[in-house]
């Protein structure tokens, strides 16, 4: 049974979509932008760990006093061998164990000392970075998640910054502990014998040309393969969040091998670094052995010549192995932080990325007693990754306290209407006015802490009701939470729930019924008390017992305030100042229901019949 599951994927690289599915989920931020360079790149990731100056100084003296004492090791050893041929060695034997004992013991106490502090800070940073990320994910306009999958984007928060942050502190630790040692281990070398260490020095050339060019190849493999990980990531989000619609349709095999087609692209790249690593730590390894087998040789005979003693030999060969690690250490550290250069490229690309414009703005405005007149001035709009125009030239006055309905088929510009009011994209030509004030020069955030919008597509988190319909004030009494209930016909049953406003609504509310979760995201709006309420499709998939319970909520919720209504029934709009009547993002009539109504060959007409017809 396992086997005939893992078999369809055996073909998948032969596929015509393979090399499609990574491409469509993997959406640079910018195609055009050229990669950070090397040097820029190490400074910002350097500039990461500077909060934790401290700590890593800690961490950085613990590693010299462990480094110095694996360092005395060779050296105790050799005089401990060539004691046992002397006299009086049992005592020169005794004295250089106790050395060693202490140096053991030095050494484990700085290596605690070394490995808390670097973990710590290592930690800290990668906690203080992910917030930086996220936070500046968060700012960004909506045409940028319009453009960025969310897989990937959660990619760049766990894997890529985890990444870096391991190689900023940790990797980077062990780099200079590798250094220290083989600077240290070179320097004894030199010391004990100038012509053995000169056979070891012939390792280094080809050591150091391995080590950059192994660098330059990891780091674009690791780039690339990154990308393939945040694709695939983004074919899983996408798969489990609609995981009923692919149980609904029996598509689990082809979203299996979608994914295995994603997935597969990341073990080939993984499987190319794999060969040069190979080939590299293959090459430093017979490298290294065969310039041990020549001091060996070499040393054999000066031990014969009588030029050296055993025990100078015997610290010579450990000196040799300890630089060869040190050497091999240091080109391991260096393919790790071209690895971290290639996904800190990404991440400084999203830590770089504009914020929604104006954010930051000192100069940019608060009404201090907002009345919701809303004017759209010579309006013409179209989405970032559309060519076609949405709106075009559209006009149109709300006064304070009235409410207004669009109307007209689905692709008209109603509901775009309302994200350019509420700032999530910018008008490309003509201005939005709220109290005869521009919303350019008004703070994004203040705009939208004045309107509410209840929309058919209801975002719930998971978590309690409670926490759901205070989710714009979490800071509100619980019988404030209670009273916007009331308001939104749903406190009834709400209480009915064993766990009553405790109730768990589960990912995006799957727990609740459609009609609940709108009357939840209606008291969610009333709580916030905006001036302008936006009701975007609000009862249009709903059953008739549910719509007129919402529709109750909705008409207490229209009391005193601005109303931007956005149907296709045409039955909940009866009541609206004015209809507004919309075709190809322009205005074609409006007027109120009865007027519209009484126009036989109108546009508002037409959409009566047409919904009579498929009703």
């Amino acid at each position: 049974m396992l086997l005939a599951r893992v078999r369809p994927l055996r073909g998948l690289r032969n596929r015509s979509t393979f090399s499609v599915i990574p491409r469509y989920y993997s959406t640079p931020i910018d195609p055009n932008s050229n990669p950070l360079p090397k040097l820029k790149a190490a400074q910002r990731l350097l500039q990461l760990a500077k909060p934790e100056k401290k700590l890593i100084a800690v961490s950085f003296c613990a590693m010299t006093v462990s480094s110095a004492t694996t360092l005395v090791f060779p050296a105790v050893f050799g005089k401990i061998i060539d004691s046992v041929s002397l006299p009086g060695g049992m005592e020169e034997l005794t004295a250089f164990s106790l050395v060693l004992l202490g140096c053991f013991t030095v050494g484990a106490i700085s290596s605690f000392v070394r490995i808390l502090s670097i973990e710590v800070a290592s930690e800290r940073i990668v906690r203080n970075l992910r917030v930086r990320l996220f936070e500046n994910v968060l700012s960004q306009p909506l045409s940028f998640f319009d453009n960025y999958h969310t897989g990937e984007l959660i990619t760049r928060l766990s894997s890529d910054t985890a990444v870096m942050c391991e190689t900023i502190v940790e990797d980077t630790s062990q780099g200079f502990k590798r250094i220290i040692e083989g600077i240290g281990g070179l320097s004894l070398l030199v010391y004990l014998s100038p012509h053995l260490t000169a056979i070891m020095i012939l390792l280094v050339p080809p050591v150091a040309l391995g080590a950059v060019s192994f660098g330059r190849v990891a780091r674009a493999i690791s780039r690339k393969k990154q990308d393939a990980l945040s694709a695939s990531s983004a074919v899983a989000q996408e798969r489990l969040l609609a995981v009923r619609t692919v149980k609904a349709y029996v598509q689990e095999e082809r979203e299996v091998s979608y994914y295995g087609e994603a997935i597969n692209e990341v073990f080939k790249l993984a499987r190319t670094k794999g060969i040069y690593y190979g080939i590299f730590a293959g090459g430093i390894y017979f490298a290294v052995n065969m310039a041990m087998l020549g001091i060996l040789y070499t040393g054999a005979l000066q031990i014969i010549g009588g030029v050296m003693t055993v025990g100078e030999l015997a610290t010579f060969l450990f000196y040799s192995l300890y630089v060869g690690v040190a050497f091999t250490g240091i080109s391991s550290f260096w393919s790790q932080f071209n690895k971290a250069l290639g996904s800190s490229q990404r991440v400084f690309e999203l830590l770089e990325h504009y914020s929604e414009e104006g954010d930051k703005d000192i100069n940019l405005i608060k009404l201090e007693n907002p009345q919701g007149r809303i004017e759209f001035r010579n309006v013409s709009f179209e989405y970032p990754t559309r060519s076609a125009t949405v709106l075009e030239s559209f006009n149109l006055v709300i006064p304070s306290g009235s409410s207004v309905a669009l109307v007209g088929h689905s692709g008209c510009g109603k509901s775009t209407s309302g994200h350019l009011l509420s700032k999530f994209y910018k008008p490309r030509t003509g201005s939005i006015l709220i109290d005869d004030v521009d919303i350019s020069k008004l703070d994004t955030k203040w705009v939208r802490s004045i309107i509410s919008v209840v929309s058919q597509d209801i975002i719930l988190f998971s978590g309690t009701i409670a926490d759901n319909i205070s989710y714009a004030n979490p800071g509100v009494p619980f019988e404030t939470i209670v009273d916007a209930a009331k308001q939104a016909n749903c406190h009834q049953f709400i209480e009915q729930f064993p766990d009553g406003y405790k109730t768990q609504v589960g990912e995006k509310g799957a727990q609740l019924s459609g009609g609940q979760k709108q009357r939840i995201a209606i008291a969610r709006a009333l709580l916030k008390d905006p001036k302008i309420l936006l009701l975007d499709e609000a009862t249009s998939s709903l059953d008739a017992e549910s719509e007129f319970l919402v529709q109750q909520a909705l008409e207490r919720a229209m009391k005193g305030r601005t109303v931007i209504l956005i149907a296709h029934r045409l039955s909940t709009i009866k009541n609206a100042d004015l209809i507004v009547v919309m075709k190809d993002g322009k205005i074609v009539d409006s007027g109120t229901y009865s007027e519209l109504s009484a126009k036989p060959n109108g546009s508002f007409r037409q959409l009566m019949n047409f919904q009579e017809l498929t009703s």
